[in-house]
């Protein structure tokens, strides 16, 4: 079995925080060049400070309230972590039985095992290279493996274990509290609209119309 930590410590995203620090930081440079114009040209009008006094405003509410979002999605996804039962039972009749007979087909199996043992579908950060290289093929060779072994991509495949896991959490009572976000975002998806789409695609249906069905 490879020695892989999937399940990696739960980080509050900052990508937006270095954003808005650009433009913050833009805004502060427009305000600083408008205080020197202002001065050196003699206006006596203090309005022309309105805008960049609510732009800043703005700002400071848009860092509070996202902040603030984006550490209960991380807390939520923390307990979910911990409290989760790993979906060992992802149905073997759910994802497609590696055709062993096949040339290849033994390593496809032995892949697939990992995947599920080892929860590698979580991992946000998994790719069709990281996955290769642990196995020490090319991505190409691999790639190939899974397309005529279970008759899908290797993101499919991956995000068809990932629907398997959210479906899991959404009829389990102890995760009834968590945000749909929390939830997608814990089963290895990257974002919200890319969880969304893949389960709507996979299902036929949103998450949560997906789980009002299964509780009637």
């Amino acid at each position: 079995m490879l020695s892989v930590n999937s399940k990696k410590d739960v980080q509050v995203p900052i990508r937006w925080i270095k954003y808005t620090m650009y433009l913050a930081a833009s805004i502060y440079l427009i305000w600083i060049l408008t205080t020197i114009l202002f001065f050196s040209g003699g206006q006596s009008s203090w309005r022309i400070f309105y805008p960049l006094w609510i732009s800043i405003s703005i700002i400071t509410y848009w860092v509070g309230f996202k902040g603030t979002a984006e550490l209960k999605i991380s807390n939520e996804r923390e307990v979910i972590r911990n409290s989760r039962v790993s979906v060992e039972s992802l149905n073997s009749n759910s994802i497609s039985g590696p055709e062993r007979t096949k040339k290849g087909s033994l390593l496809f199996a032995k892949i697939v095992e990992e995947i599920k043992e080892e929860s590698l579908y979580l991992r946000q950060d998994l790719s069709l290279e990281t996955l290769a290289e642990m196995f020490d093929i090319s991505p190409g060779y691999l790639s190939q493996l899974v397309n005529k072994h279970s008759k899908q991509s290797f993101s499919e495949l991956i995000n068809q274990y990932r629907v398997e896991e959210v479906k899991h959490m959404l009829l389990n009572n102890d995760f009834s509290g968590y945000t749909m976000e929390a939830i997608g975002l814990e089963a290895g998806f990257n974002t919200k609209s890319n969880f969304y789409m893949v389960f709507k695609k996979t299902t036929g249906m949103t998450p949560n119309a997906y789980k009002k069905v299964q509780n009637l």
